[in-house]
């Protein structure tokens, strides 16, 4: 992959704990939807074993001017940098890379799987099918613990009425820690809750984005169901 410079452009709180930074798009970088790239830091005011680069989905079209890239808050050093760099500070964007193969697969339905920032590759997905305006036939499945900790959750019900093909299923799975009224779905991620929104289980392109353990469990079930390996692909978050 080939590294570029660049530059931290903006940095938004989009959800509790979660921060979404706009990076300089390098003169003549390419990408599509579901890549991710690795965002280096420049001498970071907080450093680690775990160095000061990581892998993050992209989560802007490709025919926007720059990179969004989503990230929860932590106590990482690469975390807390990124939060407190200034406006303008010189990162690295080395990329693109491809772990999830998201593109359209005629004849199947998409089953877009998300948990919390997982969200940012579909996002991509999203956002250039609505530019295209062509619809997409899409199913996505987004699955946080309380609404103040889902990102784009205004932009994501728009899509749904907007976007032809598209339907959005929220779920929110710990509302006794909310402070907001829900009326959508509250059941953990997995096969019933599937079943209950997709034509077919079997027979559906399953994309999965979220942390390892959620990733791991939800192949598991889904082959234990009858899906095979080959429609099922995956993009893991390790929370650093």
């Amino acid at each position: 992959m080939i590294r570029y410079p660049s530059r931290l452009l903006a940095r938004e709180i989009v959800a509790e704990d979660t921060i979404a930074c706009q990076i300089e798009r390098p003169e003549g970088m390419e990408f599509e939807v579901g890549q991710y790239v690795d965002v280096g830091l420049v001498d970071p005011p907080f450093v680690d074993a775990q160095g000061n680069s990581r892998s993050m989905s992209i989560a802007s079209a490709p025919h926007e001017p720059e990179l969004t890239v989503l990230m929860r808050v932590r106590e990482s050093a690469y975390k807390r940098s990124i939060a407190a760099l200034p406006i303008g500070s010189p990162v690295t964007v080395e990329g693109p890379g491809d772990d999830l193969g998201l593109r359209r697969v005629w004849g199947k339905r998409l089953a877009l799987v998300a948990g919390g920032v997982g969200v940012a590759p579909f996002m991509s997905l999203l956002r250039d099918a609505k530019r295209r305006g062509d619809g997409l036939e899409a199913t996505l499945f987004y699955s946080n613990r309380r609404p103040e900790d889902a990102p784009w959750l205004d932009e994501l019900e728009l899509l749904s009425r907007e976007l032809p093909g598209f339907l959005h299923v929220p779920i929110m799975t710990r509302m006794s820690e909310s402070d907001r009224p829900w009326e959508g779905e509250t059941e953990r991620l997995g096969v019933p809750l599937f079943e209950r929104y997709l034509p077919q289980l079997v027979g559906a392109r399953y994309f999965i984005s979220g942390s390892t353990l959620l990733v791991s469990a939800l192949c598991q079930e889904l082959e234990g169901a009858g899906v095979p390996p080959r429609d099922i692909r995956i993009e893991m978050y390790t929370g650093y």
